[in-house]
């Protein structure tokens, strides 16, 4: 399935920002696991069908604790959760300069429960957390 959006508009820097938000998002939804398909070339009749070997299985299981590592866990998103709309209620800036804050570390989505392990401390501090 192929989607193609044109957009015209000029090239400010918080427009761009938010346009390479939405394709982040648009990515992890069209394809979540981060997978590249590559287009199968069309056989010719008279091409003989190649013989693929056996894939060999894929050690996984290593790759995701390094992925791990930078995961939160569901308490600290629970916290996280927690302290954004007690910071966003303090004050009506307080909405634009915790947007500014995701856009500026390259949070995935610009959504508060993808801030990574290293981003943890500060974004406690922005909140006003431990």
């Amino acid at each position: 399935m192929d989607i193609y959006v044109h957009i015209t508009l000029d090239e400010s820097p918080a427009l761009m920002k938010s346009l390479d938000c939405l394709c982040e998002c648009l990515r992890d939804v069209i394809n979540p696991a981060g997978v590249t398909v590559a287009e199968t070339p069309k056989e010719t009749a008279t091409a003989a069908p190649a013989k693929t070997p056996a894939p060999a299985p894929a050690k996984k299981e290593a790759a995701k604790p390094a992925a791990d590592l930078d995961k939160l866990t569901e308490d600290e998103i629970m916290k996280i959760r927690k302290l954004v709309p007690a910071f966003l209620h303090k004050s009506p800036d307080n909405k634009q300069k915790l947007k500014t804050w995701l856009e500026e570390n390259h949070v995935k989505a610009c959504k508060v429960t993808n801030v990574t392990r290293p981003l943890l401390p500060a974004i406690l501090e922005l909140l006003g957390g431990e």
